[in-house]
């Protein structure tokens, strides 16, 4: 094919130069509108003058000129990248293929094609800039975050492990319900529910809501979650954000159980005002079951102090019907030895609420052989003061 022909027919700019001089004989439009001048005015430079004076990696615009040199002695097709310049947009970053032709008439020509990769090489290293800012709030969160594809988790953060009290091998690969309880608090299938806001989120729909998880040593802990579909590699996966919301739901339990009894006690204290003494056993038998309906437990009682705080007794017990009592104000007191994390917090004024066993720090042992003995699962004590002082709960 003619050299002439060949430049035209080139889809990138391209330009037909004299090897041993480095002349531009010949220029196509492609060329015309990337240097920003006229095939004629292109006609007759030396290839150097399109080029920057600066070039990429600290090299100057002589050592590229080297470069082009050996390249056309070698005879071979070469590829680089150059920093290449013209009048209408300044310097911009191009990819360059050099391409020797058969000598015609004696003289040796090349083909040398400029791509300008400048917006591309852009985007690419906005996207490194992305992915490497993503990664360090990924890496630094004070969340747990996961990727899933599917059902289960392909990739997980730092916090992830300490959430959750395992490894990177003990979650990733793992499903979301498969580290949760069996059951909701709502008493709803974890697997179902799982998969119903997994499909949602895959939908296109954002899923928020709250979760209860299960860690790998058992213990569990309240979350809130949230479901968004992300787009990585072409691949749409599930970005999941899993925040501990323990301390936040234990608080605001915590509160309403106090409102509710403040206002029960309430009316409680006006019984006992009113009530004759003979009768003062069968009034707090009365708060007793009116406590234990408000709360829904179980079991029900009132403890008193002795003077020294070194026993407590029990003055009154009430149990769901069919269910074993533990022997009211027969029952023997209770030695409190060894139960300084429970009678620290009832002296601070502290309710006690223990939603599982579990959840009793070390320390604590002495009272959660006591309530495992009751064959309590959850515990609520509400100390009682009068004049400042602390009477029983």
């Amino acid at each position: 094919m003619n050299a002439g022909l060949l430049v035209q027919a080139c889809p990138e700019a391209a330009l037909l130069v004299d090897v041993e001089t480095l002349e531009i004989l010949d220029a196509n439009e492609c060329a015309e509108r990337l240097f920003g001048e006229q095939r004629d005015r292109l006609c007759g430079l030396d290839v150097s003058a399109l080029l920057a004076a600066e070039q990429a990696g600290g090299r100057t615009r002589t050592e590229l000129i080297a470069e082009l040199r050996a390249d056309l002695a070698g005879r071979k097709v070469h590829r680089r990248e150059c920093v290449g310049f013209s009048p209408t947009q300044g310097r911009f970053l191009a990819e360059t293929c050099v391409v020797p032709l058969p000598g015609a008439g004696g003289r040796r020509t090349a083909l040398i094609s400029f791509l300008d990769v400048s917006r591309r090489r852009k985007a690419e290293a906005e996207l490194r800039e992305s992915e490497a800012r993503y990664r360090t709030l990924f890496e630094a969160a004070n969340d747990a975050i996961f990727l899933l594809r599917g059902d289960r988790f392909v990739d997980c953060n730092p916090k992830t492990f300490e959430m959750f009290g395992g490894s990177r091998e003990e979650i990733i690969g793992v499903s979301p319900y498969a580290l949760s309880p069996p059951r909701q608090p709502d008493g709803s299938e974890s697997a179902a529910k799982a998969l119903h806001y997994i499909g949602e989120a895959l939908a296109g729909r954002p899923q928020r809501f709250e979760w209860r998880h299960r860690r790998l040593d058992g213990g569990w802990f309240d979350a809130e979650v949230s479901l968004n579909p992300v787009t990585i590699g072409g691949e749409t996966l599930l970005q999941a954000i899993v925040r501990d919301i323990t301390d936040r739901k234990r608080a605001e339990e915590a509160a309403r159980v106090r409102r509710g009894f403040e206002q029960l006690v309430t009316g409680i204290s006006a019984r006992y005002v009113q009530a004759p003494a003979e009768r003062l056993y069968e009034a707090i038998d009365q708060a007793v079951t009116r406590i234990a309906e408000f709360a829904g437990v179980d079991r029900s009682y009132v403890f008193l102090f002795s003077p020294d705080r070194s026993e407590v007794r029990c003055i009154a017990e009430w149990a769901r019907p069919g269910m074993k009592r533990h022997g009211g104000r027969q029952a023997e007191p209770i030695p409190l030895r060894g139960h300084e994390w429970w009678r620290t917090r009832m002296e601070r004024n502290e309710v006690i609420h223990v939603q599982s066993l579990e959840e009793l720090p070390p320390g604590a042992e002495a009272t959660r052989a006591i309530f495992q003995k009751m064959d309590a699962r959850s515990v609520l004590h509400v100390p009682m003061f009068h004049g400042g002082k602390l009477l029983g709960f």
